[in-house]
């Protein structure tokens, strides 16, 4: 699911913690024929970037702080390097040249957010324009462009919608004045064509992206109306990197197959989908979810995104917001499913010193909470809840390396999950039918079976009186005989009666209309 250029990040993390000097990052580019890499490496004061292609150099000594995020365009056998320098409240946009041997701020325009996913326009093999994706001002990401010779910075893309992504169809302009710029948000995709003289852009399409399927609670079978769907990253997926553990997947030990242990155990039956994949974004989710849907029905329906938005910088928290806010009214809207989403658990990374981690984490966590309860979603908060453990919240993720969950994390998780999905209230009953037994001391009632995992029995309320149904009984089929002996008929030929789901927590569906019945 992803276009790498021969790259591997690889996260070295211990859990005694990143001590000074440690690398945080590295990727792999070739170069010339040979393999140069990337780092960022973390120190006292911050974090810089360095490149190894046989001897290694510092290419962010220029702009101290937090560097994060390199990536490196090669092009002719020169290369060029841009990468993000963080402090709160100032984020720049930096860039390196090899033709001119030194690394330099470009942007530091008042930016809240400038995202690693940036793109470089060549003329006759010479960097001359940079793209990147950025808020300025505004509640949502657009795309900016940068004179590199000028110094001019300039918007590009001004739509209601976060742009997700940039696609240049040919960066090298070989001295033309205009390049195309294709690049969407969550409802349409955007074609333009780039003036760079005046660093202007022209809509020269729009599609709109059609997504999500109509369906209502009444479609799903019994099995999957007793089914739990999680999407997620890989936290989701299973991986965990313990001591002792032979290998790194173990979907077994999730916070999803917790939950349905729980409810196996202690309830009735319920089936698991496990829908995470390792490295995915919010964004990923958003573009595989129909897909995934299609074959793959359930109707709890577990969301984890966030990680990977912020540990690569490519989204902002707004952005990963938004994604995840699709994410869950289309299961609800679309699909008739109950959503919970969980905000996103603190990684290893803050040990670094590395400020940005825990920045964009803690805002993405308010941002995900604030939407939930605005929009009627239930939510777990599992940072808060990992810091609020007995154990410290490192115990919480791997104790080799990396930042997921632990078994005992995931635990915390599941326990979380339960008493949400626990608390819903049961269907209310449907199709009832029912008719009077000869000698009319009797009616025989039936209905649609409840088939809720844990469902309980039916409670019926009856009487002479469609305003005093004061005789109460519990049946636990859906087909069940109500008995008026020992109760004095006398001439009250009449019965009226209703009737509601209770599940084994006691939770209570509302009660269906009142019937009536003629004994006679």
């Amino acid at each position: 699911m992803r276009n790498v250029i021969i790259s591997t990040i690889l996260l070295t993390l211990f859990s005694a913690g990143i001590l000074a000097n440690d690398k945080i990052f590295t990727k792999e580019y070739e170069l010339n024929g040979k393999i140069a890499v990337l780092e960022v490496e973390a120190g006292p004061s911050g974090s810089d970037v360095f490149l190894n292609s046989g001897t290694r150099k510092n290419i962010s000594y220029n702009t101290p702080g937090e560097n994060l995020f390199p990536k490196m365009f090669v092009k002719k056998g020169s290369y060029s390097v841009t990468w993000i320098n963080y402090k709160k409240n100032d984020v720049k946009l930096n860039f390196y040249d090899s033709s001119s041997d030194y690394g330099r701020t470009l942007v530091s325009d008042k930016f809240e957010f400038i995202s690693s996913d940036t793109a470089i326009i060549f003329n006759m093999g010479r960097p001359e324009f940079i793209l990147f994706r950025a808020i300025k001002g505004e509640d949502n990401e657009d795309i900016f462009i940068h004179d590199i010779d000028s110094g001019r910075t300039g918007r590009i893309t001004s739509t209601s919608g976060n742009e997700n992504r940039i696609n240049i169809e040919n960066s090298e302009l070989n001295g033309r004045s205009t390049f195309t710029l294709i690049t969407s948000t969550l409802e349409n995709e955007y074609t333009y064509t780039i003036n760079v003289g005046d660093l202007t852009a022209r809509l020269a399409d729009k599609k709109e992206i059609l997504r999500g399927q109509k369906s209502s609670k009444a479609a799903f079978t019994s099995e999957q109306l007793n089914t739990i769907i999680a999407i997620g990253d890989s936290v989701t997926w299973g991986k965990m990197r313990m001591y002792e553990f032979i290998d790194s997947y173990h979907p077994e030990l999730t916070y999803l197959a917790k939950t349905s242990d729980h409810f196996n155990e202690n309830y009735g039956e319920t089936s698991i989908i496990n829908l995470g994949v390792n490295r995915d974004s919010s964004l990923d989710g958003v573009v595989r979810m129909d897909a995934e849907l299609l074959f793959d029905k359930g109707y709890y329906f577990l969301v984890l995104f966030g990680t990977n938005d912020v540990s690569s910088g490519t989204f902002s928290s707004t952005s990963t917001t938004k994604n995840l806010q699709w994410i869950l009214e289309n299961a609800r809207d679309n699909y008739a499913m109950f959503p919970v989403i969980s905000t996103v658990p603190p990684q290893k990374l803050y040990l670094a010193g590395i400020q940005f981690y825990k920045d964009e984490t803690e805002k993405l966590n308010e941002k995900i909470i604030l939407m939930a309860t605005s929009l009627n979603f239930d939510y777990i908060d599992t940072y808060y809840a990992f810091f609020n453990q007995d154990e410290d919240w490192e115990a919480m993720l791997e104790d080799t390396k990396g930042n997921h969950p632990s078994p005992a994390g995931h635990q915390v998780m599941a326990d979380m999950i339960i008493p949400v999905i626990l608390s819903l209230t049961p269907e209310i009953p449907s199709e009832v039918g029912f008719s009077a037994n000869t000698g009319g001391n009797s009616i025989n009632v039936s209905c649609t079976q409840n088939s809720e995992f844990d469902f309980s029995h039916f409670n019926v309320k009856f009487g002479f009186s469609p305003t005093q149904l004061n005789r109460e009984m519990t049946y636990s089929s859906s087909n069940f005989t109500i008995y008026f002996y020992p109760f004095s008929l006398n001439l009250k030929r009449v019965v009226y009666f209703k009737m509601q789901s209770v599940d084994m927590d006691g939770n209570s569906s509302e009660f269906t209309d009142i019937y009536s019945i003629n004994l006679n």
